[in-house]
Parts: structure tokens; sequence; C-alpha cells
């Protein structure tokens, strides 16, 4: 990965949040993938303020950027500690795991290394739903096989 694609993630995050998609297809659902998930809450906190300051809300978007983030999108880790700490700010139910298989990046053969050290601390709920559950809900996955 190159710098210019890990900070690609801000700037197309941040051109959904005020495109006023969201606010249009509340039921759509976006997926950063191989994004990870550090630069959520600068990128939450920035477009918060932005919003605030431009009395956005007068010009058909109501919700601020982070109620639609939390609303609507999801982002993944794959190796981080740093992002995991802030899990709450991101929203537990906005956050998968992705091993980043086969590229450079990716943590595979080591994945279960690089989860138990990421996820170290972490309620088992909340472990679940990143590694489990938040992926189920989003794919509408049948863990039951019917």
């Amino acid at each position: 990965r190159s710098t210019k694609s890990i900070s690609a993630n801000t700037l197309v995050m941040s051109t959904i949040l005020f495109s006023r998609i969201l606010e249009r297809f509340p039921e759509l659902r976006m997926v950063s993938a191989e994004s990870g998930l550090g630069w959520v809450p600068y990128l939450l906190e920035t477009a918060d303020h932005q919003w605030q300051q431009q009395r956005l809300d007068r010009i058909g978007m109501p919700l601020k950027p982070s109620d639609y983030f939390h609303r609507q999108c999801s982002v993944n880790f794959w190796y981080e500690v740093t992002g995991i700490e802030l899990r709450h700010v991101i929203g537990v139910d906005n956050i998968m795991w992705e091993s980043d298989f086969p590229h450079p990046t990716c943590t595979w053969p080591n994945s279960q290394d690089y989860i138990e050290r990421g996820l170290k601390g972490v309620p088992e709920d909340e472990r679940y739903k990143m590694l489990v559950g938040n992926a189920l809900k989003l794919y509408h996955l049948d863990t039951n096989g019917s």
C-alpha cells in the first residue's frame, strides 16, 4: 500500500458522507474494504465540526456525518491495535475483521496472532460482533444452513 492509497480512505468516505447519498438512500450500506480504521475517529470529528460550522442541516443534511456513518457505514481491520482502542467512537457495530489475503499487508498465516493482539482486553460480545456478527448481519448470512 502506498501512502496515497491509505489517505484515499478519508477522501472517499468524506465525499460519501457529505454527498447526501446516505440521506437519500437510508437503507444503503457502505463498506470501506481494505481500509483499516484508525482514520475514522479523526474523519468523524472533523466532518461533524464542518457540518456544524456550515449549518448543513439547513440544506438537506439533517444528520451529522457521524450519524450517517454509524447508521450506514462499515470499516475493517486486520492488524491495528490503536483503531480497536477507539472502537466505541467508530462504533463496534461498524467494524469487521479481514485478513487482506493475498496482499502483502495480509496477516496470513498468523491471523490468529494478529486477532489476539488487536482484540486484547475486548469483551467477548464485542469480539464476536467484529469478527463474525457484523458481517453476518450486513451480508444477510444465515448460520443455520437454511
